[in-house]
């Protein structure tokens, strides 16, 4: 099968969909698929190279540095030139921005079955805005019609989460949305041996015995973590909290933990649907500091719980790894070309 990813970001970049859309591209390639990538040049300059398997081409694009993000301008016709070589039988877009915008409008003018998986949780990005509360539900109506401006043209849809399709199905009703999971690299993402623990506390200087609380992710206000720093006052038996990531809240974050005299307990460096509370860890209300500092005081107490709800997550890590993933993928693929061929056949 020839398939087309685009999107906005791809690897080296490290936020979520740059990371799915690589493990994916290159998944499929290993498994013989010829693979396309397309995504706007993160410095702005076009090019093309074969990573990995994949044919991964950069379009040109203006590129703000503080914000981070590159944008192609007017890309029609490039991208139809790209398809027109490629010839895919599926194409998977990644976001409504306008590289992905593009892609939809040229495949469809030429007949190609388009998918899209979509990443953006339009109430998380209002929040992320300096405006006053009571504006964000108005932003959030205007940014979801972005979203339904393009998904609501594709043939079939995906979230990461059976909670992020729920949301696009209420704001699409009529599109066809499947849950599928990012997957998870088992094999990177494993149990370390007691050695290695010791080794890793060592180096960060971490207390050799004491609990560390790990948050791995963005740091930025949709995140709440201004609720787990309170949360770690309330949760003496935490010796350390661990942050790795970067976001245009860091600096609010750093600040917010100094206020609060967790400087020396704070370094920088969960879904319902995958967290059952007393068999993988335990889950608190993100509205409430008291019920997280709760479940974090619980969990360090509960050493001798630990053993068993890491075997239980990692059960369930094993449900997501990503070879499910990519068949998953597969699967969805023919079933969107086998449809688009159907429907070519009766039109013609």
């Amino acid at each position: 099968m020839r398939v087309a990813l685009v999107g906005q970001t791809y690897l080296p970049s490290t936020n979520g969909p740059a990371v799915f859309t690589t493990n994916l591209a290159e998944a499929l390639a290993a498994c013989g698929h010829e693979v396309l990538a397309v995504i706007p040049a993160p410095d702005g300059r076009p090019g093309s190279e074969r990573r990995h398997g994949v044919e991964l081409r950069a379009l040109p694009a203006i590129v703000s540095k503080r914000a981070g993000v590159a944008v192609t301008a007017f890309p029609n016709r490039r991208v139809g030139r790209l398809l027109d070589a490629f010839a895919p039988d599926v194409v998977h877009i990644q976001d409504h921005y306008p590289t992905s915008r593009a892609v939809l409008a040229e495949s469809r003018r030429r007949g190609l079955a388009v998918v899209g998986t979509n990443h953006f949780i339009p109430g998380n990005m209002a929040l992320q805005l300096p405006l006053p509360r009571m504006a964000h539900g108005a932003v959030e109506a205007v940014l979801w019609w972005t979203v339904r401006a393009v998904f609501g043209r594709l043939d079939l849809a995906t979230a990461p989460s059976e909670t992020a399709a729920r949301l696009l199905r209420e704001r699409i009703p009529d599109l066809d949305v499947r849950a599928i999971s990012c997957g998870v690299d088992v094999g990177r993402f494993r149990p370390r041996t007691a050695e290695e623990r010791r080794a890793l506390r060592a180096r960060l200087d971490l207390p050799e015995n004491g609990v560390v609380v790990l948050y791995v992710g963005r740091l930025d206000r949709d995140k709440n973590l201004e609720l787990l720093l309170e949360a770690l006052t309330r949760a003496p038996d935490v010796d350390r909290l661990m942050v790795a990531g970067k976001g245009l809240h860091m600096q609010a974050l750093i600040q917010r933990a100094r206020r609060l005299g967790l400087a020396e307990r704070v370094r920088a460096g969960a879904l319902p649907e995958l967290v059952t509370t007393g068999t993988h860890g335990a889950l608190f209300d993100p509205r409430d500091a008291a019920d997280a500092g709760a479940a974090l005081q619980g969990l360090a107490t509960a050493r001798e719980r630990w053993g068993k709800l890491g075997r239980a997550a990692r059960i369930r890590a094993e449900e997501h790894r990503l070879e499910r993933t990519r068949e998953r993928f597969e699967a969805l693929y023919a079933e969107a070309a086998a449809g688009t061929r159907t429907l070519i056949t009766e039109l013609s």
